[in-house]
């Protein structure tokens, strides 16, 4: 294998918001695997002594003050096994040097999942697959249009009949199928059968007498909806074309029949202006000896024939086609010749140029537009083997044809010579295509009942999607109509339907990259029960109820892992993280409890369901090494965590307290190391120790049970179940039951009031129907203070948390309105007359639509922030003033460390950056006027004769420049960038060949040679100087120089020029100030690093007047 050494591709990571395992390439990936496989351990090293990352060294030392909540698997060390500072080391050589030590100390933590201090390559090639696979998954998720199964029914009033025609109405909303045989049914946009009809005059007796003396039933060819008067028109081979009013949505009778046609009309396609209903319209129908007939209708609105003398009582009106010279009032007909005599197989009319585009199995006449008043030439393409179907996009002008080659081709509407993209993958004929502009894809449909769909853009196969028809047997292929494929237009989502024989399948097309679903983003697909944070890995675990959990990058909202099916498909109702931040511990609904590894997504453990209620509460003990379970069993359970290798872990019920809940056990919480509080339905309070688990206090006893409760304890009937309760998180409005205290919520303690050991102060705070109750556990006083935390009485908090110093109280209730309290002095001395009063409100926000579930402050970088969680399917990251960071599952990423990435930045963040933008935009000036500076200086090196030259030096305008920093951050950009361009095209644009007008020579490669050098040293000498006052670079009043010359710019001193003097014709210096001071030998000028006179040009001395003096 090659020596790595020998060459290494050195990358930048110097931000913090990118995570390292985003940029590896595969050249970084083959060189990480090198040296892990080359690794070996020096024989110096032990196990002892190895550098860990501070989770796992906290983890692993025997003398941290808290154990770790279960004990690791302990491996031996072995060669490919790197500890943190070899890892980091290995990263140094692979990427670069720009590492920063916490990205690394953050990927080596993802990485070692058993907690051991090492990562070998295993370790890495499995987080590293896990990371690709769910970006993939979360990609091919976004692209996918139909991401449901299709929905079938069958049309029984078919009679096994294929449907030739399937109609979408958009209002009233209804689906139409009509079949070969005249069989006409009505659909609900849910696919259900409303209704059906017959048609094909069989109708009224006068009707079915003639229909019983033709030899060959009538079939039917093509349907067209008249969208602005609301008829359906249906061709037939009986030569006719009925209309039918579905203006009422109860019945749909034949009010017109146009018959006595030349020719078969064999494809229909009907046009009006959306904008004008009420102007002319047309219907165009091809016919099977390939004429194109086209009526145009001027009156459309009021009717589309007019009314035949003596035939108005007649419920069908009946129109002889030769007879329409006698309806010119409202209708007019044109024919269109055709060179060929195949039949058409569908027509589009392109109302934007007034063309009509056909195809046909003809393989020269293949697909034709043609113009309706042949003033304009037509476009033909031809295929060998002709042209089935197409779709026309107007705003994506792309014509997509299908054929019986199995080929789907993309067109140029314009461009006859070749297709833009030749779409290959079927197995049979494709029979139909239709374009969806919003999504920029192509379905294809073919005979054997595969869907297919293309991206227009990259011109690749999306989905594919074999529609799975009862009467699809195998190795024969199911017969269709002309026109097996149709879209909905007024159903969200849009759907597209699909026919074979006499069934009909709906494939709803995906929410994904709709844009009414862009603007909400959603975590979950399902209401979420809560979200938690990891302060290991930086990661927000999100849960919802469709059993699914979520992974989320808390410094960028970048989803990182989905688990789908965690409790199959129960509910998820509680969920925390370990100690270690390493595992996490679900319950759901029906009690089953799962122990996972975050970073891979494995089901280390499952612990044994104590009854099959809800889990409420999951508490990890670290003390006792052990997980603390509550909820519906009204019991509390334990966990030995002591055995890695145990995939069951049996429940321990044995409390030594007893069970003394007698309702459902709704939350539970921990003050560490010592207390542990739980409350019931009932509204009962109980404290425990931890470690003896005896009963410290009881905060509140529940109420005398009723004599009917009495009753139904002793028969066994019991009025309410636990599992017919509904979730409390499902609910708006929580009222209690009538003589019953309200159930409390939730329990949350103060650490901080325990540890320095007040004991009168109130610990312990309880949200019980909005009203929260402060609770002091070692005071003789148990309740000093309340209030109500909801504006509307009706609701209730769910969601309870506090900062790390105690100061301030977040709470969310069940509006979705999440409120900081300060109570830093509240409820501190039980005698306090406040106690009573509401504490001071700090910030206060609507942050969701529904529920607020759960609600966690963590802190990043010496900031707080929010974490909430709610039933309208959102997580949301705050700050503590309300400012929205971002919503995990939007599109655009967010950073922590940058504010200007937020949903609402911060106005310092704003005032910072328009700060910097006005320091870009006054040093960009500047050194333009140095660059227009020094491009005059070497054009006068270039200018053969000046004197005709007019002065192409044009200071800048600083009160434009004024002007243009006093708009905003974006109009000063654009400003900047205005002035910046104009300022360079008063000079030179490097690298193009823009002469300059002001001079008779044009500026040569030399020029702008000397030019790039004159920049690139003017821009190394700034950053080789540091503490620079630009102060002084306009101390002589207009007069500007670079940053370099402020610095070493000396003092101003006595210069004498020499008394004779070489002068050329070409550069005359002659004073025109009246002061006799400067027209004397002696004079006063600055000396810099550059003069700005003009150099003087060499002569011979011998041609020079040794008389001249200067002037």
């Amino acid at each position: 294998m090659e020596d790595f050494d020998d060459f290494c591709y050195v990358e930048n990571f110097h931000q913090d918001d990118v995570r390292i395992e985003e940029e590896l390439e595969r050249h970084h990936l083959e060189q990480l695997m090198y040296w892990f496989h080359v690794h070996q351990p020096t024989s110096s090293e032990d196990d002892s002594d190895r550098r860990l990352s501070p989770s796992a060294a906290a983890a692993a030392s025997p003398f941290s003050i808290v154990a770790p909540s279960f004990r690791q698997r302990t491996r031996r060390r072995r060669a490919g096994m790197l500890t943190l500072s070899e890892f980091s080391d290995v990263l140094t050589k692979v990427i670069g040097t720009d590492i920063q030590e916490k990205q690394v100390e953050s990927f080596f933590n993802k990485l070692d999942t058993a907690s051991d201090g090492y990562v070998d390559w295993n370790e890495f090639c499995t987080y590293m697959l896990m990371q690709f696979r769910e970006r993939d998954f979360v990609q091919t998720l976004r692209l996918l249009p139909f991401q449901s199964e299709a929905k079938i029914k069958h049309i029984v009033p078919n009679k096994q009949e294929p449907t030739v025609k399937i109609v979408c109405i958009d209002s009233p909303a209804k689906i139409i199928t009509i079949s070969k045989e005249g069989s006409m049914c009505v659909w609900s946009p849910s696919l259900h059968l409303e209704k059906s009809y017959r048609i094909n005059g069989t109708d009224g007796p006068q009707q079915q007498q003639q229909q019983s003396k033709r030899r060959v039933r009538e079939w039917v060819t093509d349907a067209v909806h008249l969208g602005n008067c609301h008829r359906l028109a249906i061709a037939s081979t009986g030569r006719d074309i009925r209309f039918y009013d579905v203006t009422t949505a109860d019945q749909y009778y034949e009010e017109l029949q146009l018959y006595g046609l030349s020719d078969v009309a064999v494809s229909l396609n009907y046009w009006f202006d959306e904008k004008v209903p009420g102007s002319q319209s047309l219907l165009l129908f091809g016919d099977d000896r390939g004429a194109v007939h086209v009526l145009y209708f001027s009156k459309p609105l009021r009717q589309l024939f007019a009314v035949p003398f003596g035939k108005k009582g007649e419920e069908t009106q009946r129109i002889y086609f030769p007879d329409l010279k006698f309806h010119t009032e409202f209708v007019s007909h044109v024919r269109l010749e055709a060179t060929f005599v195949d039949p058409i197989r569908r027509l589009i009319y392109l109302p934007e140029n007034s063309y009509v585009a056909l195809c046909t199995s003809h393989s020269k006449y293949s697909m034709v537009l043609a113009a309706v008043d042949n003033k304009n030439k037509s476009y033909v393409f031809s295929l060998s083997k002709g042209v089935d179907c197409f779709d026309y996009s107007r705003s994506l002008n792309v014509l997509a044809t299908g054929s019986s080659d199995r080929m789907v081709r993309l067109w140029n509407a314009y461009v006859i010579t070749r297709p833009v993209a030749v779409l290959v993958g079927h197995n049979t004929n494709v029979i139909d295509v239709k374009i969806i502009e919003s999504r920029a894809i192509v379905i294809s449909y073919s005979r054997e009942a595969v869907v297919k769909v293309w991206d227009m853009k990259e011109y690749v196969c999306l989905q594919t999607i074999a529609v799975k028809f009862p009467n699809s047997h195998l190795g024969r292929l199911p017969d269709y109509g002309p026109f097996p494929m149709a879209t909905t237009h007024s159903l969200f989502p849009k759907s597209v339907l699909v026919t074979a024989n006499d069934y009909v399948a709906m494939l709803k097309l995906g929410q994904v990259n709709d844009p009414v679903f862009s603007s909400t983003p959603l975590t979950h697909k399902a209401q979420l029960c809560g979200a938690v944070y990891n302060a290991c890995l930086r990661q927000v675990v999100t849960a919802a109820d469709d059993s699914s959990i979520g992974v989320w990058d808390a410094t960028t909202g970048e989803k990182q892992m989905l688990y789908t099916g965690a409790h199959g498909r129960e509910e998820i109702t509680a969920l925390t993280l370990d100690d270690t931040g390493r595992r996490l511990i679900t319950g759901a609904r029906n009690g089953t409890i799962k122990v996972w590894n975050v970073q891979n997504g494995h089901n280390l453990h499952q612990l044994e369901a104590v009854d099959d209620t809800e889990v409420s509460g999951i508490v990890c003990v670290p003390e006792k090494k052990s997980i603390l379970v509550v909820g519906w069993s009204r019991k509390i359970a334990l966990y030995n965590d002591t055995e890695p290798d145990n995939l069951l872990l049996r429940a321990n019920t044995d409390w030594k307290g007893g069970h003394l809940h007698n309702d459902d056990i709704l939350s539970a919480a921990v003050c560490p190391p010592a207390l542990l509080a739980t409350a019931s339905y009932d509204g009962e309070i109980l404290v425990w120790f931890l470690e003896t688990e005896v009963l410290f206090k009881k905060l509140r006893k529940t109420r005398p049970i009723r004599t009917s409760a009495r009753i139904s304890a002793m028969t066994g009937i019991s009025q309410r179940t636990p599992a017919s309760r509904p979730n409390s998180r499902h609910r708006n409005i929580q009222k209690p039951l009538d003589g019953q205290a309200p159930p409390v919520d939730k329990l949350l303690f103060l650490p901080r009031r325990a540890e320095a050991k007040q004991s009168e102060a109130a610990i312990l705070v309880s949200s019980e129907a909005g009203t929260l109750r402060w609770w002091s556990v070692f005071g003789q006083k148990t309740e000093i203070g309340n209030f109500c935390a909801c504006v509307d009485g009706d609701e209730c908090v769910l969601a309870l948390c506090t900062t790390e110093a105690n100061d301030l109280l977040i709470t969310g209730d069940t509006q979705g309105k999440v409120t900081v309290w300060k109570i830093e002095e509240y409820c501190v001395r039980p005698d306090d007359r406040s106690n009573v009063l509401a504490p001071g409100v700090a910030f206060s926000w609507n942050a969701h639509s529904n529920v607020v579930v759960s609600a966690e402050c963590f802190v990043h970088a010496s900031s707080t922030y929010l974490l909430t969680a709610s039933t309208d399917s959102t997580a949301k990251l705050w700050t503590l003033d309300g400012l929205a960071i971002g919503t995990f599952g939007q599109k655009k990423q967010w950073s922590l460390d940058n504010p200007l990435t937020w949903v609402e930045p911060p106005q310092w963040a704003i005032e910072e950056e328009d700060e910097r933008r006005t320091k870009e935009l006054l040093f960009q000036s500047r050194e333009n006027k140095e660059i227009e500076e020094d491009v005059d200086q070497e054009n006068a090196d270039e200018t053969v004769d000046d004197k005709s030259q007019p002065d192409n030096d044009i200071p800048l305008n600083h009160r434009k420049l004024n002007r243009l920093l006093s708009f905003g951050p974006e109009t000063s950009k654009n400003a900047a960038q205005k002035e910046s361009s104009s300022v360079r095209s008063k000079t030179f644009a490097f690298g193009s060949k823009v002469p300059n007008h002001n001079t008779r020579v044009s500026l040569g490669t030399r020029v702008a040679g000397q030019m790039e050098r004159l920049r690139q040293d003017r821009q190394g000498r700034r950053r080789f100087m540091e503490g620079i006052d630009f102060s002084r670079t306009n101390r002589y009043g207009t007069l500007q120089c670079c940053a370099y010359q402020a610095v070493n710019m000396t003092e101003l001193e006595e210069v004498k020029n020499p008394e004779k003097m070489f002068q050329s014709s070409q550069f005359p210096f002659k004073t025109t100030s009246n002061d006799p001071s400067l027209n004397s030998k002696t004079a006063i000028v600055k000396v810099g690093p550059r003069s700005t006179a003009p150099p003087m040009p060499r002569q011979d001395p011998a041609l020079c007047n040794k008389d001249t003096d200067l002037s």
